[in-house]
């Protein structure tokens, strides 16, 4: 079909007769049949098209300032758009991540906490025999035997399930049993030991959710950590605006710098988690370790050579980059840890 009244019938924008793309969308103006054909035809064109710009960035990306220096001089129909990359690496990473913390076990979660219930209530009742039945010798007897079966679980009925500080609150005034954690409901635990303040019961309510599916809480705030990722790229290139503030450079470029820095990371380090999950019985920690050498160099090549620096000033900042690095990640995985396990 063509196009109608002279306007682009994606857009609304009034053409003129010699515009062959609408100058507002870039959409072409004369309007093919939408024949099974041309359905064809358009789909693949879009994917090859895709496809080539993912190859270009995935080959491009071990080039330092290669994507960075060719998105600064406008040409942006070779590669896929670089945040857009880093967001594919990013989703790339985080499933594999995912994959291989399915068989991971924190503790062995609620069914540690519910064997260890269950052997206090043995040994609850080897308790009462023992007082009821045995003379004093055999009594100690038996208080040796049950130290080695029931270890761990036999202070159950102290308060070291909630024992921690909150918002002002201290949860252990409240004398909250282990046991009591492991086996009754919020509900009834606040009814049981007069818990009235809000907080305080949302506090415990999470406590005890998290500690008896620690292995899923742990899962879940992984997952959230891609957040935590992003908004450590976005300030860790102000740092590095900061470092090279003399530099004329805008902060794009510093952020351009730290995406190709993570994506080069997340692709070594994806590939050491892929090896993991085809060879599970693996212990890759000297990979990680040269992954993670390997993207430290990379960061620094790309620094030295686009910054033209010489190599003293180089080191000192990348010091001083890797500094905050270690710091500004702790912050981030301390708060995106707390808020996750907080609306766990």
């Amino acid at each position: 079909m063509a196009r109608k009244n002279g306007e682009c019938l994606n857009c609304s924008y009034q053409l003129s007769p010699d515009d062959n793309y609408c100058p507002q969308c870039g959409l072409e103006t004369v309007y093919r049949n939408l024949s099974i054909g041309f359905l064809i035809k358009s789909f693949f064109e879009a994917f090859l098209n895709f496809d080539m710009k993912m190859f270009n960035s995935s080959r491009d990306l071990w080039i330092p300032n290669k994507i960075t220096k060719t998105f600064l001089e406008g040409k942006r129909e070779y590669h896929v758009h670089p945040f857009r990359f880093y967001f594919i690496c990013l989703v790339v990473f985080f499933t594999l991540l995912s994959i291989n913390t399915k068989n991971m076990d924190v503790d062995m979660g609620a069914f540690d906490l519910q064997e260890k219930a269950s052997k206090y209530e043995l040994y609850q009742r080897c308790d009462s025999i023992s007082n009821a039945y045995l003379s004093e010798c055999e009594e100690g007897t038996l208080d040796s035997i049950k130290l080695k079966i029931y270890e761990g679980t036999s202070d159950l009925d102290k308060d070291t399930f909630f024992n921690v500080h909150i918002a002002g609150s201290n949860l252990s005034n409240y004398g909250i049993s282990s046991y009591d954690g492991i086996t009754m409901k919020p509900e009834d635990i606040f009814e049981k030991y007069n818990v009235e303040r809000k907080l305080d019961r949302y506090a415990i309510t999470q406590i005890q959710r998290i500690a008896l599916d620690r292995t899923n809480a742990a899962r879940f705030v992984i997952g959230n950590m891609i957040w935590g990722l992003i908004l450590l790229t976005i300030i860790m290139a102000f740092v590095l605006k900061l470092l090279y503030i003399r530099h004329d450079s805008y902060y794009i470029e510093h952020l351009l710098h730290i995406s190709n820095y993570h994506c080069v990371s997340l692709i070594l380090i994806s590939i050491v988690l892929l090896i993991k999950i085809i060879f599970p019985s693996l212990n890759l920690q000297t990979e990680a370790g040269i992954a993670a050498i390997l993207g430290i160099l990379y960061l620094w090549i790309s620094l030295k050579m686009y910054y033209a620096e010489n190599i003293f000033k180089t080191i000192l900042k990348m010091i001083i980059l890797g500094s905050f690095y270690w710091i500004v990640t702790f912050m981030i995985a301390l708060l995106i840890g707390l808020l996750s396990l907080a609306v766990y």
